[in-house]
């Protein structure tokens, strides 16, 4: 069963080029068992170029991995990270 999606958007980051930002959320309805798909998209952000490089379930929380793969430029502004639970 799909836990439904969740969209979560973030106070201004500035992720250096190469850097990740590690989020984790606290959800008592996951299990480390379960399947999280997560993407990334510009909030207010205009520079960089951040994607999802690790998404981990654990016994009630999710932790996202978001790396700047952008050579040079820093992100600038929000993102917004999407996640769909589905349910071992």
């Amino acid at each position: 069963a799909v836990t439904g999606v969740q969209t979560w958007l973030f106070r201004s980051l500035s992720t250096a080029a190469g850097a990740t930002y590690t989020l984790t959320i606290t959800n008592s309805a996951v299990a480390a068992a379960d399947m999280v798909f997560a993407s990334v998209a510009f909030g207010t952000a205009t520079t960089g170029m951040p994607v999802v490089t690790r998404v981990t379930p654990g016994s009630n929380s999710i932790t996202i991995i978001v790396q700047n793969i952008h050579a040079s430029a820093a992100l600038n502004g929000t993102i917004v990270i999407s996640f769909l639970v589905a349910k071992a």
